[in-house]
């Protein structure tokens, strides 16, 4: 997956602001925030089924395997496909970057090319006049950041809805939560600058999102949503979740062990103590081994 302008990875995406240090801001994508507090429900059953349709449709690649290769192979299917996924994602989001930009058409695969073909229909049949594409958002007072793939108005009908953020998208579906990233980049603080310095406000007031869903056949649907101060809060409440590992990380600090704990640790000191203090004295006996040698045993007495 390509990593945005101004991001790295950690845990999660991270982006930081200034782009070379000293950074004021270092603070988590709104993908790693939706990723990590918001509960997807849906994705055990796909990654199942990836692992279920991967034993029956490659059963030739893993059967010779032993056991532990064929366990992870087995295992990683979920996450090969989601990789395949992501770099088709990547390449037709590269491509609609470039048109928007009026740069070189780049190479796209069949699928690609459907996909980009889309987004090509959606931005003619609604007169899109666009105003950035590829926006890096900040937020200062939130600490979040996040890229907005355009902002951009309507043409005809559609004018009268004021400035609006979309999201292009090539899955199956689309789901509620992508509203989430449309909200977070609407309410962000600026956009930054290609020159890593340089911020610019977020162009108005945005009241609604649209999320674009590619199809590989040159279509697409166009599904709106009203971004409104609840479903802000759900971001924010999200953001707080996401953040829990850092939290987890902070709680056992206490200056003394619980009490139980303490009697726990005195009692295995005392065994070590004791043992310690124990002289162990080897004794023959009559019998010998197969080599001719006494056979001894030992007695442990306290020492003297």
């Amino acid at each position: 997956m390509t990593q945005p302008r101004f991001a790295r990875q950690r845990s999660g995406r991270e982006y930081l602001w200034p782009f070379l240090p000293p950074h004021e801001l270092a603070v988590p994508s709104t993908t790693t925030i939706t990723g990590k507090g918001v509960p997807k429900d849906a994705l055990q059953f796909w990654a199942a089924k990836c692992v279920a349709e991967c034993a029956y449709d490659r059963r030739r690649a893993w059967t010779n395997m032993d056991r532990g290769e064929a366990i992870d192979y087995l295992k990683r299917a979920p996450f090969r496909q989601r990789d395949k996924k992501a770099e088709v994602g990547d390449a037709v989001h590269s491509a609609i970057e470039a048109y928007l930009g009026n740069e070189s058409e780049l190479p796209l695969e069949k699928i690609e090319r459907g996909y980009f073909e889309g987004a090509l229909a959606f931005l003619v049949d609604n007169e899109v006049e666009v105003e950035r594409a590829e926006a890096t958002v900040f937020s200062r007072r939130h600490g979040y950041a996040g890229t907005a793939d355009l902002f951009f108005r309507f043409g005809g009908d559609g004018s009268d809805l004021g400035r609006l953020v979309g999201d292009w998208k090539t899955a199956k579906a689309v789901y509620d939560e992508t509203a989430l990233q449309l909200v977070a980049s609407a309410r962000a603080d600026f956009i930054a600058d290609p020159d890593g310095v340089t911020e610019h406000a977020i162009p108005g007031d945005i009241e609604y999102g649209v999320t674009i869903r590619l199809t590989p056949d040159g279509g697409y649907e166009a599904v709106p949503f009203h971004l409104t101060d609840e479903l802000f809060d759900i971001f924010l409440a999200a953001k707080v979740v996401a953040g829990r590992e850092t939290v987890f990380r902070t709680i056992r600090q206490l200056p003394i062990a619980p009490r139980h704990q303490q009697a726990v640790k005195s009692e295995r000191e005392e065994a070590r103590e004791h043992k310690r203090k124990l002289k162990q004295t080897m004794i023959p006996t009559d019998m010998t081994d197969i080599d001719g040698n006494p056979i001894m045993f030992s007695v442990e007495s306290e020492a003297a």
